[in-house]
């Protein structure tokens, strides 16, 4: 055979070889069943690998919601939690990896036959309910940590699921190798934003989701031959060609036909970057951990995360609101027998005082409590400092609720016998909600903590206040501040100086009479200073804000002494009578740490005590609630001790020192926080609309569609107010829109006034008619405005700012 007929030859044979894959593409294709040949497949062994690989990153993505379900168990077994997540990443992901190997399918129905799995597990597996759809707003508004079953469990895992479906697909494309990695990190980032008020995830998943995709990214570049080429060029060899896939693209694999010239391959600059690519991919990934700041090495375990329950008004609201130390004097005395609860209380260990509620602001008259109650499980949120501390136990029966809002506990309240109560993240407090009646029993478990003051507090400090008080203090209440304190020599030293300025003097007495004190506020303050005698309820609020005025952090604490059990059943009774009120200061390591100023021990008697000495400066102490004279020299009245530097200042150095760089912090979180809005405000409306629509009354959900109405004219650019009349909102839309938009606004002004004015109660049919004609609104204002203003629409804040 001549050279000249070996070109002929391999023409031949190429045409033969073509002409038997199209004849058998045609077979299969007309058989119904496409699929891909043999050695196409293991060409496709890069995708699978990566594939892979992303799925492990959503695993990763999904076990950052583990502290909202009560975080990872100690023992490291596999939990319910744990399995769930697994099934909802391995369904999709590999319904869409068989789909993608074994089948031609398109993408889109790839990616549908794989929702459709995760879907189907969900529903079948996980059995939510029928309150599946009600997920998101359960986790948004219940107290964590909640139990792994349920809407709540459904919910993370569809959201997992479809970000590993999302990253696989996304795999299979094979069009940017960073762009898989992107919807498990806004998974992860949604995951710490619902779990901040809980804790952080563990501390190695902020690095795990970091090596992942250095893995992943590494495995597309080794499969592609660039760190092959590109270090032969960068050492200086010239690059031999390959075989196979790993070979230079555009360059035929085997022998070189006679005659013939290979393609032209890669310049040498192309091959460094190639090489160079990888590690600048793991340091990128690297950066994208950082998302994970206060988890990783070095982050800071205390620093503020956004807090996605922020974002929801939470339902609960308590049983009463009067206030309990308002209440004080006639609970004490028993003046009203309805007014006080009784209970039974069972404790295997000596119990001394019941806490009920925490009260943590103070207006210069009343102290108040500023918590946003979440509807709880069993299991209540952790403290958010953890201390070492005791679990202890107790039954409590409720022979008689009275006026009982606040459930008694002991300690902070970690796990309740009965679900549905409300309960304040920040301190533990148990509150019965308006909508459940009080429970005829219930058992809680708390975490009482131990703390030595000779010890553990001996080497802690108390932490400054950093808001000004809205209040001016007393000259007479903030001198007696200053003189208990003056001989201490620590920060504990002058917060133990105060307590004892009342408990241990022997100038003050605890007054328990029919006619004793009532009241805490400023005024209150100054008579006790003044008279000498007092309750608890002027002891606790004195020690709190004479601690205050030396520039600590304190609180008073509303609850019940226990008395003496019984001492064969260990049971004991606490009714109104009981009640009492102490304060607690917050230390940095130890956090809130109980002082009980009240001197119980010493009992007023009817004779007189020694008046104090009289006020250095001259006169009484203001008999209103206001300043109490003159401030002090180079002090503002009410504002806090100037804070001089020395220890505490060296200790906020020695912190800067150990921070992250900010330019490698900053990048992230500002990242991290623009996916944050642009996916919080749309569910943040979706979230308000159906609050809006679901509510019980007919007549509110009217005014509800005209409000949603409103809403969403304004964030599309139309200038409405909500104090515009029917009339002005038809005017305002058509001078800004069109006529066809104004004709349903019209309409729903309409059916808005007839429920409003009409003599009887508003009908369902109408509440129905206007949430449809709300529909209508959006879908002509989707018709008329371009894409552009439809999408700053979504996203515009200005129908949550008062107008």
């Amino acid at each position: 055979m001549t050279a000249a007929s070996v070109p002929d030859s391999a023409s031949r044979a190429s045409s033969a070889s073509r002409a038997s894959s199209a004849s058998r593409a045609g077979s299969a294709s007309r058989a119904g069943s496409v699929r891909v040949p043999a050695e196409q497949r293991g060409g496709r062994l890069d995708v699978v690998l990566s594939t892979a690989l992303s799925a492990a990153l959503s695993l990763l993505s999904g076990l950052v919601f583990a502290p909202v379900f009560g975080g990872y168990r100690s023992d490291g077994a596999i939990g319910r939690f744990d399995l769930a997540i697994l099934g909802g990443v391995v369904v999709p992901v590999g319904l869409s990896g068989i789909l993608f190997v074994r089948t031609r399918l398109t993408a889109a129905t790839r990616t549908a036959t794989a929702a459709a799995g995760l879907i189907a597990y969900v529903l079948v597996v996980l059995t939510p309910g029928r309150h599946v759809l009600d997920g998101p707003r359960r986790l948004l508004t219940s107290g964590l940590p909640v139990q792994a079953k349920g809407p709540e469990l459904a919910a993370v895992v569809l959201a997992v699921g479809v970000a590993a479906l999302l990253s696989a697909e996304l795999v299979q494309r094979r069009r940017n190798a960073l762009l898989p990695a992107l919807p498990p990190l806004v998974c992860a980032v949604v995951g710490l934003a619902v779990g901040a008020s809980i804790g952080p995830p563990a501390g190695w998943l902020g690095p795990g989701f970091a090596l992942v995709v250095a893995a992943q990214l590494a495995t597309r570049q080794i499969m592609a031959g660039g760190w092959r080429e590109a270090s032969t060029t960068m050492f200086g060899r010239t690059p031999g060609r390959t075989s196979g896939r790993g070979g230079r693209r555009g360059v035929p694999a085997g022998p070189r036909l006679a005659g013939t010239r290979p393609g032209p391959g890669p310049g040498r600059a192309v091959k460094i970057l190639r090489g160079l690519a990888p590690p600048a991919a793991a340091l990128t990934a690297i950066v994208l951990a950082l998302l994970f700041v206060p988890i990783v090495p070095g982050g800071s375990g205390d620093t503020a995360r956004f807090d996605a329950q922020s974002l929801v008004a939470q339902p609960v609201t308590p049983r009463s609101t009067i206030n309990p130390l308002v209440a004080f004097p006639a609970l004490a005395h028993g003046k009203d027998p309805d007014l006080g609860p009784e209970l039974v209380v069972h404790s295997a260990t000596a119990v001394d005082k019941l806490r009920a509620v925490t009260l943590t602001d103070f207006d210069g008259v009343y102290w108040t409590a500023s918590a946003a109650y979440r509807r709880a499980d069993q299991r209540l949120p952790s403290p958010p400092v953890t201390v070492p501390s005791r679990e202890e136990e107790i039954g409590v029966t409720v022979v008689k609720p009275g006026s009982l809002t606040w459930l008694p506990a002991l300690g902070r309240p970690l796990r309740l016998s009965v679900s549905g109560m409300g309960v304040d993240p920040s301190t533990g407090d148990i509150v019965v909600p308006s909508d459940r009646p009080v429970p005829a029993s219930y058992s809680v478990v708390g975490a009482v903590p131990v703390v030595d003051d000779d010890d553990r507090l001996a080497v802690d400090v108390p932490v400054r206040m950093t808001e000004r008080a809205d209040y001016d203090v007393p000259r007479a209440v903030r001198d007696a501040a200053d003189r208990a304190a003056a001989s201490a020599r620590t920060p504990l030293a002058q917060v133990q100086a105060v307590r004892d300025l009342f408990l241990r003097s022997g100038q003050y007495r605890y007054d328990d009479s029919v006619d004793a004190p009532a009241g805490h506020g400023l005024y209150q303050i100054s008579r006790l200073l003044a008279d000498r005698r007092g309750t608890s309820e002027q002891f606790a609020s004195a020690f709190a804000v004479m601690v205050r005025s030396l520039g600590y952090e304190a609180r008073v604490v509303f609850g019940y002494l226990a008395p003496r059990p019984d001492a064969q059943s260990g049971e004991f009774r606490i009714t109104g009578r009981d009640v009492h009120a102490w304060a607690e200061v917050l230390f940095k390591e130890s956090g809130w740490v109980s002082f009980d100023p009240s001197p119980r021990n010493d009992r007023a008697d009817a004779q007189p005590l020694p008046r104090p000495d009289p006020d250095p400066a001259g006169g009484p102490p203001s008999a209103a609630g206001g300043a109490g004279g003159a401030s002090q020299a180079g002090q503002v009245p009410g504002s806090l001790p100037h804070r001089s530097g020395g220890t505490d200042d060296a200790e906020n150095t020695e912190a800067r020192d150990g921070d992250w760089p900010p330019v490698l912090v900053a990048l992230p979180v500002v990242v991290g926080a623009a996916l944050l809005v642009v996916g919080a405000v749309p569910v943040a409306k979706t979230i308000r609309a159906r609050r809006r629509r679901g509510n019980s009354d007919v007549s509110a959900r009217i005014e509800g569609a005209r409000q949603e109405m409103v809403d969403r004219l304004v964030d599309a650019g139309i200038p409405l107010v909500r104090s515009h009349t029917g009339k002005d909102l038809v005017a305002a839309t058509e001078s800004h829109a069109s006529s066809r938009l104004a004709e349903p606004v019209a309409d729903l002004v309409a059916v808005h006034e007839a429920a409003v004015f009409a003599p009887g109660p508003a009908r369902p049919q109408q509440s129905d008619k206007a949430w449809t004609l709300v529909t209508r609104v959006s879908r002509q204002l989707r018709a008329e405005i371009p894409w552009s203003r439809r999408v700053r629409a979504h996203l515009a804040l200005t129908s949550f700012r008062r107008r």
